[in-house]
């Protein structure tokens, strides 16, 4: 990490399509978890080539049932820019919450809590309006969510509260 004087992501590539079957899946697996332990400030990689992944429904299948379950940001992009998007506001109508910012973003990221764990979703937004039964869904012990925008950059907001009575 010492080469990477300008602070950019370093993602290692991992070579897919070198096996065949279940050896395929072990190492594909355990190059994403090797990668992950090493590389703690970018965790991530870049698969090469995408052919063998999308042809291979059991290596898809145990990559997003393990390393993979769980959606994750991208870390901000600094060097582009370091200013985070203004917190939202929120705004509840009926069954729609409104997310209302001042800032440009595309993600918005809920937070809540289930049996003292915390846990988030990362919803893609082209548009500023969220079902409320979505959030009812996720089912937070205490009524309570917490949610951020995200910028292109990858920068997030200050956390906002929301209360609502499920």
């Amino acid at each position: 990490m010492q080469e990477n004087t300008k602070n950019r992501h370093l993602w290692p590539g991992i070579n897919i399509g070198r096996l065949q079957g279940e050896r395929a899946i072990d190492e594909t697996i355990n190059e994403i978890m090797i990668s992950r332990g090493m590389l703690l400030q970018s965790p991530g990689v870049i698969h090469w080539s995408i052919g063998p992944l999308v042809k291979n429904d059991s290596l898809l299948q145990n990559i997003f049932s393990g390393p993979y379950n769980q959606r994750a940001l991208i870390p901000p992009s600094r060097w582009l820019s370091k200013k985070p998007p203004v917190s939202p506001a929120l705004v509840k109508e009926g069954s729609i919450l409104k997310i209302e910012s001042k800032s440009e973003f595309n993600l918005v990221v809920v937070y809540y809590k289930i049996k003292s764990i915390w846990k988030y979703e990362i919803i893609p937004c082209d548009h500023s309006e969220i079902d409320v039964a979505l959030l009812e869904s996720l089912s937070p012990e205490s009524g309570q969510i917490f949610i951020s925008i995200v910028d292109r950059f990858g920068n997030e907001s200050v956390l906002k509260l929301i209360d609502f009575q499920i």
